[in-house]
């Protein structure tokens, strides 16, 4: 049990992951969405210490935690945990985004991270968690993107699959009229809805090297939950 009140806020996950990383946990078990794995994850990088996590899905939008048996991933965890099992054998690696704001009036740079998606809205306001309308949406950066993903993610798992383990991304950018349309693409972007979504071109994006956010103005979503606004001259 862990020595804190909770908020039923996000600030839970973060709080309870820094608790169980003091205490000296061997690896942290997640249930829930994207945005929980994100938080835990949030939490550990910062940290600068490696402490694996063992993701189950029971959230809406499930793009990075994979469907798992919870018995079995319990019992893999345990064994690992109590030293049963190499780390070579036991685990795996995944990757994320790293977003960055440089603020035009040179104020202090904003910082956070994406385990599956950052997308570029022309929204500029934050706290509005559904990215259901995507005549919102500029340009998705995806850390992976699978053909049978739902969520923001299919996007590009239905242009240029980019595997889990494999690496470097994907960079799509939307199109806002017909007339810079290359194609669209009918993506289920939530449970139960499939929605056209019109693209303008996308790219590999190569492992540690940065891209330039053409948006002049906007918010960014973090595995679809917009967090961080941007306006014209920042970077």
């Amino acid at each position: 049990w862990l020595a804190f009140e909770p908020s039923s806020t996000v600030d839970d996950s973060f709080t309870a992951a820094r608790l169980l990383r003091a205490a000296g946990a061997a690896a942290i078990v997640v249930l829930g969405g994207d945005g929980t794995h994100r938080a835990v994850v949030r939490e550990l990088a910062g940290s600068g210490r490696t402490l694996p996590i063992a993701g189950l899905s029971t959230g809406t939008n499930n793009a990075f935690p994979e469907m798992r048996e919870p018995t079995i991933t319990g019992l893999a965890a345990g064994l690992f945990a109590a030293g049963r099992i190499d780390e070579r054998e036991a685990l795996a690696p995944n990757k994320l985004l790293e977003v960055l704001i440089h603020r035009r009036d040179g104020g202090p740079q904003r910082r956070d991270i994406a385990i599956v998606d950052a997308v570029i809205t022309h929204d500029r306001s934050v706290g509005a968690r559904a990215l259901w309308k995507t005549g919102s949406l500029a340009a998705a950066y995806l850390a992976f993107a699978e053909p049978e993903a739902i969520g923001l993610s299919s996007i590009g798992g239905l242009l240029q699959p980019v595997a889990r383990r494999e690496r470097g991304g994907l960079a799509v950018q939307l199109a806002a009229d017909p007339a810079h349309t290359l194609l669209t693409l009918h993506a289920p972007i939530a449970p139960g809805l499939v929605l056209p979504v019109p693209v303008a071109s996308w790219q590999r994006l190569a492992p540690d090297e940065p891209a330039t956010v053409q948006q002049l103005a906007g918010t960014v979503a973090l595995d679809g939950e917009r967090e961080l606004a941007f306006e014209a001259g920042d970077r």
